[in-house]
């Protein structure tokens, strides 16, 4: 990258909100460079083992899960570091800039662009898509919910369902592997292992007697992106609108990030959705936490 190059965005966030925005921006022609601390596509709280899409568990019709359903009319399920992996590429080949292990310095441009980690970037517009990290850089309520997934190794029969159980899932993978999931602690920050995790495969393996002799191939640890309320948030920052903000969906992100992602490339363009609710604007939830 060229010390002071110009482009239309910068996409904070190499994950799913991050990439499914980037090429949002890039299907509409805009110039965008994409900035991870890591490895783009290959980190954080989108790799999560289990991958299950399930708009229509039991509740009321609610605006989130609307959104959900508009993409999504059926439970499915997918390989969340094949998405990534797919959605990199994808990125790539339109002309985005990767930027691996460039880290967002601060929300406000200096004179010579933003400051990343790698060096300054000039860009018109900032998508902060940095999972549960943008709560806290953007002042907006809400953090990290830890955890904890595994994936085993079994071939699944030809159409073998998804399985739900509360607080669990089992999703079988066409690759040959089953994912089990997931533990769920509000507030905590750490990227740690630990005996919640081997009770949710004990339970998995307990109700599908099949995993009892399925060797666990790796144990997964994430932050997800949890807003106050369980909804999205995308849309500027009241007070800095050349930042979108984009995340939030808490356990069911990887299903929200393409609408989600559709939505913050059309504030980015300048082209705000009709139909956006405003409950998923980050105004919105700064003025839920506001006290009365």
């Amino acid at each position: 990258m060229t010390r002071g190059s110009d482009i239309d965005v910068l996409v904070a966030g190499g994950g799913a909100f991050g990439l499914w925005t980037a090429l949002a921006c890039l299907r509409r022609g805009l110039r965008v460079a994409i900035a991870d601390p890591g490895r783009i596509g290959a980190a954080g709280a989108s790799l999560t083992p289990t991958g299950a899409l399930a708009p229509h568990q039991p509740g009321r019709p609610t605006a989130l899960k609307t959104l959900q359903a508009q993409f999504d009319p059926r439970t499915a399920r997918l390989d969340a570091p094949r998405l990534l992996a797919a959605l990199r590429a994808a990125c790539e080949a339109r002309g985005a800039r990767m930027l691996d292990g460039a880290a967002l310095l601060n929300l406000a441009p200096g004179p010579e662009g933003f400051a990343l980690s790698t060096g300054p970037l000039r860009a018109g517009r900032l998508a902060l898509a940095t999972g549960a990290a943008a709560f806290a850089a953007a002042g907006l309520p809400g953090g990290p919910e830890h955890g904890q997934a595994a994936r085993l190794a079994l071939r699944a029969p030809p159409g073998a369902p998804l399985i739900m159980g509360r607080g669990l899932w089992i999703v079988p993978h066409a690759d040959g592997t089953v994912g089990v999931g997931a533990t769920a602690e509000k507030g905590r920050a750490d990227l740690g292992l630990d005996a919640q995790l081997e009770s949710v495969i004990d339970r998995a393996r307990a109700l599908c007697p099949v995993l009892r002799e399925a060797p666990v191939l790796s144990r997964w640890a994430g932050l997800r992106p949890r807003a106050a309320s369980r909804d999205p948030v995308v849309g500027p920052l009241p007070d800095r609108p050349h930042v979108i903000v984009v995340g939030g969906g808490q356990r069911i992100g990887l299903a929200l990030a393409p609408a989600c992602g559709e939505a913050a490339a059309a504030f980015l363009a300048e082209a705000p959705p009709p139909d956006w609710p405003d409950a998923f604007l980050p105004s919105a939830h700064l003025a839920a936490r506001a006290p009365a």
